[in-house]
């Protein structure tokens, strides 16, 4: 297991902004907290969304802007549902590393 989580500085702080609104296995809502314009510069809706959608188990998302928030369908066997909380709050599990270190690899290259 990693020392901690592979984010980078921009992840972390998208990942500070985000609270889970609702969620039930296979089906996430995601809220923004802040205001769109405080989002780290190089992070746009349409990047976020286009890295979620590369990442195996994410099978739909669907985003209000008006409401700031995201839901994510996706595939409970392939993403545990623990692995969200651990995401936002920076946890260390193999499952949350490896979708932090995919995420920061897709956005990178958005």
């Amino acid at each position: 297991m990693p020392a901690s989580p592979p984010f980078d500085e921009t992840l972390r702080a998208l990942t500070a902004q985000i609270t889970i609104a609702h969620h039930l296995p296979g089906r996430i809502r995601l809220k923004q907290r802040t205001a769109v314009e405080t989002t780290p510069a190089r992070f746009s809706a349409d990047t976020l969304i286009a890295a979620l959608k590369a990442i195996p188990g994410i099978t739909n998302i669907s985003l209000n802007r008006l409401a700031r928030s995201m839901t994510i369908v996706y595939d409970h066997d392939a993403i545990p549902p623990q692995t969200w909380p651990d995401l936002l709050s920076g946890g260390r599990t193999p499952e949350t590393c490896a979708l932090a270190a995919r995420l920061t690899s897709l956005l990178a290259r958005g």
